[in-house]
């Protein structure tokens, strides 16, 4: 499976699990969540520490979506757990995420 340098650099650099996963339903395996697990993080302390987070996980999950939308097809293919609905709503999801505050800065300007 061959991946361009921008999901090269946002995924694996900027969301590495996140990454992972998406390179792991694109194979056809299942992620499910448990609720037994163990896990630890730093959580942020301060707000500027936060912000810094969520202006980290914005370009990393938009590129993760956006791969997983190029191979959408092949995708639902290989993974019974992923749906041609479930595309169509992270289609409208990412096309929301761009709209919205172009149509924000639109009615303001």
């Amino acid at each position: 499976m061959s991946t361009g340098s921008y999901n090269v650099f946002l995924g694996c650099s900027e969301g590495e699990d996140r990454w992972l996963c998406t390179l792991l339903l694109q194979q056809g395996w299942r992620v499910e969540y448990n609720a037994a697990s163990d896990s630890y993080t730093n959580a942020p302390q301060e707000f500027k520490e936060f912000y810094n987070q969520r202006r980290r996980w914005g370009p990393s999950t938009m590129a993760n979506t956006l791969d997983l939308l190029a191979t959408g097809s092949l995708t639902t293919e290989r993974n019974k757990s992923i749906s041609k609905p479930y595309i169509f709503y992270q289609t409208i999801s990412m096309a929301s995420s761009i709209l919205g505050p172009a149509t924000v800065c639109l009615m303001i300007a």
